[in-house]
């Protein structure tokens, strides 16, 4: 299974967050979400950058107190994008048989 902080740095980027830790605990718990989503719908993702594609958007979905337009539009590109994941490893995976 993927780690956490190799995906932390990544989220921290695209969330603006620079040197600061202060955030952490709270982007790790979105980011173990996503690897607990991945683990029950049994995806196995190897590319660092897809992983952490899913924990941008799940996290840009969550994280801080703007206005909630926006969240719902990145939650919903969360979700749509874990279905297209998930559909495009049972397709891999039927098409290996």
């Amino acid at each position: 299974m993927m780690e956490v902080k190799t995906i932390l740095p990544k989220v921290k980027a695209a969330m603006r967050i620079k040197a600061s830790t202060l955030y952490d605990s709270e982007l790790e718990m979105y980011i173990k979400a996503v690897l607990d989503d991945l683990d029950r719908l049994s995806i196995s993702l190897e590319d660092v950058d897809k992983v952490a594609h899913l924990c941008i958007l799940k996290t840009k979905g969550y994280f801080g107190n703007s206005d909630p337009g926006p969240k719902d539009i990145w939650q919903r590109m969360y979700h749509d994008t874990l279905r297209l994941t998930y559909m495009d490893g049972r397709r891999y995976k039927s098409d290996a048989v």
